[in-house]
C-alpha cells in the first residue's frame, strides 16, 4: 500500500484555485507534498446553535420520518466543506441546524449502501455484494425498512432509486413500501408505481420530490405516522444526447441554466467538465431538498414531530480526468485517498445529518456509525422494539443517545466556548469499542457462482468462501486499485477476501490490502498516506495487526454461515396475475442470475452470460410459479453459431433424471441483441409454499463441425471467451391475459397444493437438425419495432407511443421485440458497466 499511496503522492499536484499541473522533481519534494496531502483545508467550525425542535412530550405521538439519501454525493460534495466551488445552500443550513456525524461510514458502491439502510444488516449478509451481475438483490426473506415501520402502524413511501433488483417480487411495492415510485435512469418521463406505470412531467428527482410532498399533505402529520424514503438518482450519470446519436454519452443531470453557470463563469476555468457537471447537479438535487424542508417547516407543527435524517450512498464518484491527482484535489479538498468503488476513506465516509425534535443544532459528533444503524435507531426513536417485526439480527446499533441526550441539556454534551464539536462525550462504551466492518466489490465477481449443496443451496463452507482463497477478482473494478491481486484463472485460487476489508476502529482505520496498512487520524485528517500511518515495525502496530487481523476473519466467517449471503436471485412468475395488467405478467430471468453454471465452460458477466461451449453445458434458474397459466417464452442474445436448446422446468429432481416439463427450440445465429419465441410452458400450477423450482437451459446440439470449433476457442479470464453465445442476455416469460386461471398465490407466498403435470406447447414445427426430430425454430415476436411502440402506447398515447420507444431504445439500450416490459432498466444496460468492454453489445 505504501507503494501504491507513494504513486498518489508522486503525481500530486500544487495550483488548487487554477488547476495548473506540477509535478514533484525528486523524493525530498514528494515527501513533503505526501505529508501535506494529510493535511486537509479546513473546513467551516461547527457552532452550537442550542435545541430548535424541543424534546417530544411524554405519551407524544409516534414520530414520522423522512430519509434522504443521494447518490454519488461524497464528504466533499457538500458547500460547507468545499466553500470555493460547491453550492448546497439548503443542506449547509439544514447541517448548522442538526447534528452531524462526522465519522459515518457507508458502502463503497450504491446497491450494497441501499441493501444496509433498508435492512440494518451489512450488505453481504442479505445477498448484495456489487452493483450488477445478479449481485444487487436483496433477498426477498429479508424484512426492510419499509416493512418493520409498516407492520407497526406506519404509513410508508419509496420515491426514486431502488437498486436492490429491477424483476418482479423485489420492487419497493414488494417489500414492505405502501407507496413505491421506481422512475428508469434512462430518460425522464415515466415512473413505476406500485408496479404500473405511470407518466410524469419535468427531471425526474423534481417529479419524485413533487411526489414525495403529495404523500406528506394526505398522510401527515396525523394519528397515522410516516416514513417517506427519497432516494435520488442526482448526481449518478444519467444518459443523455439528442435523438440521432447512435452512441451512449453519459452525463450528470442538472438544468441547463444551472449547468450553464458552471461551464461559463471565470472563476470555473480549466476544471474538469465531469467535476462542473457534478456540482451543477449537487446545486439541482440541493434545491429539491430544500423543497422538502422547507414543507416540513411550514407545517403547522413546525416539524415538531419528524425526524429528518440526510446522506448519501458512497463516497465521491470521479469519472475521466477527475481521476488526475490535480482535479481529485478540487473536487476532494479533503485530500482521503479512493473514492467510489474503494474501501479508502474517500469511498466510504460520508456525512449524516440529523434534525428533529430533542436534537442539538450545530453540532459534530465523532462517534463511529454505520449507514446499518439507522434502522434501529429509527426503531428505537419510534419506541419500538427490534422484535417488533420478525426478522433476521440486525448488524447496526441504535445511536438514539446521540440524538436524544438523556439530561436533555445540550451545552453539557458540548465543548465549552461555543463549539459544537462533541466528539465522543455521548458515546457509550460499546460504540467506543466498536469495529465497523467495510467489504469492497474488488473480490466478487458476475462470476463467483458458489457451489451447491445436496438441498440446492449455497454450500457452506466451500472453496468459493474461504477466507484465504476464495473470491473471484471483478472484471473491471479489481483493475482500479493498483497492486490488487490478479486474477488467477477459474481452477486457480481466488484473493481471498481480506484483500477487500477494511475496518475502522477508534481513530485507527485497517485496510487489508496490503502489510502497512494501519492508520491512524488526527483530527480532521482521514488521509491514508504514510504520513498517518504506524510505524511498521513497532511493537503496538504489530498487535493491532494482529487485532484487526483477526477481527476481519472473525466478521467474515460470521457473514459467509448467513443464509443469504453471496445468492442469486429468485425470479417470480406470474406476480401480478394472470387478469393484471402487462407488466405483472412478465418476469425476465437475466442470465447473469443464474445459481448453477457449467464452469469453464459458461461465464457470467455485469450484464449476461458468455458461452455454452460443449452439448451438455447447462445454466440454472431458482424460479417461483405465483400465478398458473401458459407462458411465452422469449430469449434475447448474440450468438457465433445456431444451436439447439433445452429449457428444462419444475423441482430440480426432476429436471435431473429428465421427467421434467421442457421445450427445445433452434435458436438461430445473430450478431445483434434482439428477442425471439422459444415457444410455450404451461405451468398449470403455483409451486407450493415453502418450494423452489428451477429453469435450466441446457446445449443439446450443434451443427456440424461447431463443437470441435467451440471447444478450442482460447479459455478467457474466467472461462470460454467464445461457445455458442457471444452474450445471452434474459429469458423473457410473458403470462398472456386469460379469463381464468388457477388461483394465485398471495404476494411473494405462493400458494400450497401439489405440483400437476405440464404440457408443452410448440408454436410450430420446423426443420430438422442433425437427424433428430424437427424442433421449433425461435422466431421474431412480432414486427420488429411494432410490440415497443404498442407497449407505450397503452400508457402514453398513440400519438406520443413511437417516440417515447424510439427514445427508450435509445438511451435504455432496449432491443426490439419488447412488447411489453417488466422494469424500465434494460437488462444489457446495468449499472456500472461503462468500463466493461466484453459488456457492449450491438441492440437491433
Amino acid at each position: 500500500m505504501r507503494a501504491a499511496f507513494a504513486l498518489f503522492a508522486l503525481l500530486g499536484l500544487a495550483g488548487r484555485a487554477s488547476g495548473a499541473r506540477r509535478l514533484w522533481q525528486d523524493a525530498g519534494n514528494a515527501t513533503a507534498a505526501a505529508n501535506a496531502l494529510c493535511t486537509p483545508l479546513s473546513i467551516e467550525e461547527p457552532v452550537l446553535a442550542g435545541m430548535p425542535i424541543p424534546p417530544r412530550g411524554a405519551g407524544a405521538a409516534r414520530p414520522s420520518f423522512v430519509i434522504i439519501l443521494t447518490d454519488d454525493q461524497g464528504w466533499d460534495d457538500i458547500g460547507m466543506h468545499n466553500p470555493s466551488y460547491v453550492n448546497t445552500p439548503h443542506l449547509d443550513a439544514f447541517i448548522r441546524q442538526a447534528t452531524m456525524f462526522d465519522n459515518f461510514y457507508v458502502a463503497a458502491q450504491c446497491a450494497q449502501t441501499r441493501a444496509s439502510l433498508m435492512t440494518g444488516r451489512n450488505h453481504a449478509r442479505v445477498g448484495v455484494s456489487g452493483t450488477n451481475g445478479g449481485n444487487d438483490f436483496t433477498n426477498v426473506d429479508e424484512v426492510t425498512m419499509g416493512k418493520f415501520l409498516a407492520d407497526n402502524g406506519y404509513r410508508t413511501g419509496h420515491f426514486g432509486k431502488w437498486h436492490n433488483s429491477d424483476v418482479q417480487g423485489y420492487e419497493s411495492w414488494n417489500s414492505g413500501f405502501h407507496d413505491g415510485w421506481n422512475p428508469t435512469m434512462q430518460a425522464d418521463g415515466v415512473s413505476r408505481y406500485n408496479g404500473d406505470y405511470k407518466v410524469f412531467g419535468g427531471p425526474k428527482d423534481q417529479a419524485m420530490t413533487d411526489l414525495l410532498l403529495e404523500f406528506l399533505a394526505t398522510y401527515g402529520p396525523g394519528p397515522e405516522p410516516t416514513l417517506a424514503y427519497f432516494a435520488t438518482n442526482a448526481i449518478h450519470v444519467g444518459r443523455e444526447g439528442s435523438e440521432a446519436e447512435s452512441s451512449h454519452q453519459k452525463k450528470r443531470f442538472a438544468p441547463e441554466e444551472i449547468r450553464a453557470r458552471y461551464h461559463n463563469e471565470s472563476r470555473y476555468a480549466g476544471i474538469s467538465n465531469d467535476t462542473l457537471d457534478a456540482w451543477a447537479a449537487l446545486e439541482y438535487i440541493d434545491g429539491q431538498i430544500g423543497r422538502i424542508l422547507d414543507y416540513v417547516k411550514a407545517q403547522p407543527d413546525g416539524g415538531a414531530n419528524t425526524y429528518i435524517m440526510i446522506a448519501s450512498d458512497n463516497g465521491s464518484e470521479l469519472r475521466g480526468d477527475e481521476r488526475d491527482q490535480a482535479e481529485k484535489d478540487i473536487r476532494m479538498p479533503s485530500r482521503m485517498q479512493g473514492y467510489k468503488h474503494f474501501v479508502y476513506e474517500g469511498g466510504i465516509r460520508n456525512f449524516l445529518a440529523v434534525k428533529g425534535p430533542g436534537v442539538a443544532a450545530g453540532v459534530v459528533d465523532s462517534t463511529p456509525v454505520d449507514i446499518i444503524d439507522i434502522l434501529p435507531t429509527l426503531a428505537d426513536l419510534a419506541g419500538l422494539a427490534p422484535d417488533a417485526s420478525p426478522h433476521l439480527p440486525w448488524e447496526g446499533v441504535s445511536f438514539r443517545n446521540l440524538l436524544l441526550p438523556p439530561s436533555g441539556d445540550v451545552s453539557a454534551a458540548a465543548v465549552a466556548g461555543g463549539s459544537g464539536r462533541r466528539g465522543l462525550a455521548l458515546a457509550t462504551d460499546a460504540q467506543k469499542d466498536r469495529y465497523l466492518f467495510s467489504l469492497a466489490p474488488q473480490c466478487w465477481d458476475a462470476d463467483a457462482v458458489p457451489e451447491l449443496g445436496p438441498d440446492r443451496q449455497v454450500l457452506r463452507p466451500q472453496p468459493l468462501l474461504d477466507y484465504d482463497t476464495g473470491g473471484r477478482v471483478h472484471a473491471v473494478f479489481g483493475k482500479l486499485v493498483p497492486g490488487f491481486p490478479r486474477p488467477r484463472g477459474i481452477n486457480g485460487a481466488g484473493p481471498g477476501f481480506e484483500p477487500c476489508i477494511a475496518i475502522r476502529y477508534k481513530d485507527y482505520k485497517w485496510a487489508g490490502i496490503a502489510p502497512s496498512r494501519i492508520y491512524q487520524f488526527d483530527g480532521e485528517s482521514r488521509v491514508e498516506l504514510a504520513c498517518n500511518e504506524l510505524p511498521e515495525g513497532a511493537d503496538s502496530s504489530k498487535a493491532l495487526s494482529v487485532q484487526f487481523a483477526l477481527a476481519a476473519r472473525d466478521w467474515f466467517a460470521s457473514v459467509a454461515a448467513e443464509p443469504h449471503s453471496f445468492t442469486k436471485p429468485t425470479y417470480f412468475l406470474g406476480l401480478g396475475g394472470a387478469a393484471g395488467k402487462p407488466q405483472g405478467r412478465v418476469t425476465n430471468m437475466l442470465a447473469y442470475g443464474a445459481h448453477e453454471r457449467t464452469p469453464k465452460s459458461i461465464r457470467l458477466v455485469s450484464n449476461g452470460a458468455k458461452g455454452f461451449v460443449n452439448v451438455g453445458d447447462r445454466m440454472c434458474f431458482k424460479a417461483k410459479v405465483v400465478t398458473a397459466g401458459k407462458y411465452k417464452l422469449s430469449i434475447f442474445y448474440t450468438s457465433s453459431t445456431a444451436a439447439t436448446f433445452k429449457l428444462s422446468f419444475g423441482p430440480y429432481a426432476s429436471i435431473a433424471d429428465g421427467s421434467a416439463l421442457s421445450l427445445t427450440a433452434v435458436l438461430p445465429q445473430q450478431s445483434a441483441m434482439s428477442g425471439l419465441v422459444m415457444g410455450y410452458l404451461n405451468l398449470s400450477a403455483p409451486t407450493p409454499a415453502g418450494e423452489t423450482h428451477e429453469a435450466c437451459l441446457e446445449l443439446v446440439e450443434l451443427p456440424p463441425g461447431a463443437s470441435a470449433a467451440a471447444s478450442a476457442a482460447p479459455a478467457g479470464r474466467n472461462g470460454p471467451d467464445l461457445g455458442v453465445f457471444r452474450l445471452f442476455g434474459n429469458i423473457r416469460w410473458i403470462l398472456p391475459r386469460q379469463r381464468a386461471t388457477a388461483p394465485a398465490a398471495a404476494g411473494l407466498a405462493p400458494a400450497g397444493g401439489g405440483a400437476a403435470p405440464a404440457s408443452v406447447v410448440e408454436e410450430r414445427t420446423a426443420r430438422s437438425v442433425a437427424g433428430r426430430a424437427a424442433v421449433a425454430v425461435a422466431r421474431p415476436d412480432g414486427p420488429p419495432e411494432a410490440a415497443g411502440a404498442a407497449w407505450v402506447r397503452r400508457f402514453v398515447g398513440k400519438a406520443r407511443g413511437a417516440a417515447m420507444w424510439r427514445e427508450f431504445k435509445r438511451r435504455g439500450d432496449w432491443p426490439d421485440g419488447q412488447g411489453v416490459l417488466e422494469s424500465l432498466y434494460s437488462p444489457y444496460s446495468t449499472e456500472d458497466i461503462e468500463d466493461c468492454e466484453e459488456c457492449q453489445v450491438k441492440i437491433a
